[in-house]
């Protein structure tokens, strides 16, 4: 089986295999039953029931798909427990002790494939040193996710502008206008704020206000997601002798995928130089 296909290849393919037909689906399909009941080409206990339809067919879609993406990437992937762990973060699949993992749709075939992938995750995790990749590695503190935030804002200013056109809507024009701005003016602010960089090498990692700590010295360092959908946030954190970093990394420069990969890989060398 080929291996070298990375964790961030083979869930970007998942998300073009599944959520964007997903969503595509889903939308077309509720999105044709709004309109032709707007036109009273339909009636309204049609529209609902087209609705329902459209959401049993898009899961549908998914049901079928999602084991023909599970057999492809944990076969071409090295990783598979990351790529487990990162799938189920992503939304792709549903942890095994979940209901959800039962509306899978698989034919015995791909009940035999997956079958004899179980035995991959019984080996040992283990992960191939990149030389492209330097000793140390600093990630700056980035403000550009702020800005797109910013512009996200004032995607609702012209929502305003039309709430203060019409005088029963002036008072909420208002409002809006002004949550706008307060808004605009907390994200500025924390733009002005820098923030240490995190520095990992070969000997350990520097992150937020603490010290340096050597490798063996660190415990459980992970990226972990805290929320869920627009609300969620990623955070290093990793705990050391003078206590523990928990550190938003959404406005660092870097990806949650990227970083897992450097602090396995920086604890990876570090162990066999010390082996």
């Amino acid at each position: 089986m080929n291996q070298h296909i990375s964790v961030g290849k083979a869930i970007s393919r998942g998300h073009l295999i599944l959520t964007f037909p997903f969503i595509v689906i889903l939308s077309a399909s509720a999105g044709g039953c709004i309109y032709l009941n707007r036109q009273g080409l339909i009636p309204t206990w049609m529209l609902i029931t087209g609705i329902v339809l459209s959401i049993v067919l898009a899961c549908l879609y998914w049901s079928f798909f999602v084991i023909k993406w599970r057999l492809w990437a944990f076969e071409h992937v090295r990783d598979v427990h990351e790529l487990k762990q990162t799938a189920i973060e992503q939304g792709l699949i549903w942890p095994d002790d979940s209901l959800f993992t039962r509306t899978e749709i698989r034919s015995t075939a791909d009940k035999v494939r997956w079958m004899a992938l179980q035995g991959r995750f019984y080996e040992q995790e283990s992960i191939e040193d990149d030389l492209t990749i330097p000793s140390e590695i600093v990630i700056p503190y980035s403000a550009s996710g702020i800005y797109v935030e910013i512009g996200t804002i004032f995607l609702c200013l012209p929502c305003a502008i039309l709430f203060l056109r019409r005088q029963e809507l002036r008072i909420a024009g208002i409002i809006l206008l002004v949550a706008i701005g307060l808004m605009t003016v907390l994200k500025l602010w924390n733009s002005k704020k820098k923030k240490p960089p995190i520095i990992i090498s070969n000997k350990g990692i520097q992150a937020g206000n603490a010290v340096f700590s050597e490798w063996r010295n660190v415990r459980n360092p992970s990226v972990v997601k805290q929320g869920s959908a627009n609300t969620a946030r990623w955070f290093l954190h990793y705990t050391y002798p003078g206590g523990q970093v928990h550190i938003d990394i959404n406005d660092y420069n870097t990806s949650v995928l990227q970083l897992k990969y450097l602090l396995k890989l920086y604890r990876a060398r570090n162990q066999q130089r010390t082996v």
